[in-house]
């Protein structure tokens, strides 16, 4: 008994995990893995579905379960954002005054932006916007760029990248 619930809850936390990372493969746009994880994803929660069936001690494994979705989708989360696969946009709008300092401190990173040459915010006031791809694992360096700066950055999930080869920062 104990054994079974222990089993069901690792097979709860890995099916959380695999669905995570489906979902992410599907929103990167490689759908090939997507479909792999989904199969296996569903190969395992048949398998839960057909134990939870047979077996008469139903809601401690439910309850089981149930926690172990629960922590595969944390793990999950964490999981993918130690790999931080794929590239982001990131747009920074920056005041008119610190421009200067975070070119200089984007280029001393090794980051590739480009720049506009000034936007009016509705209160009349200057700014200049950012605009760049990096690799998701760059973000902290990114944000570390940022600090002491009046700026507003946000990004974006790419899903696609084609063209000229992006460069890593090392």
């Amino acid at each position: 008994m104990i054994l079974d619930l222990v089993l069901m809850f690792g097979v709860a936390v890995l099916i959380k995990i695999i669905n995570t990372f489906s979902k992410l493969s599907e929103l990167r746009g490689n759908r090939t893995l997507a479909v792999i994880f989904l199969g296996i994803d569903s190969f395992l929660f048949l398998l839960v579905f057909k134990n939870l069936m047979s077996n008469a001690s139903g809601i401690p494994i439910i309850v089981m379960l149930s926690i172990g979705f629960m922590v595969g989708y944390i793990l999950g989360g964490k999981l993918e954002e130690k790999i931080a696969l794929g590239f982001i946009t990131a747009t920074i709008k920056v005041a008119k005054g610190d421009s200067k300092e975070l070119f200089k401190r984007l280029n001393g990173a090794g980051f590739i932006f480009t720049r506009t040459q000034r936007i009016y915010t509705h209160l009349g006031n200057t700014r200049k916007v950012y605009h760049g791809i990096l690799y998701r694992k760059e973000l902290p360096r990114l944000k570390k760029c940022l600090e002491g700066l009046d700026h507003i950055t946000y990004t974006e999930t790419v899903k696609d990248i084609f063209g000229k080869k992006i460069l890593r920062i090392k």
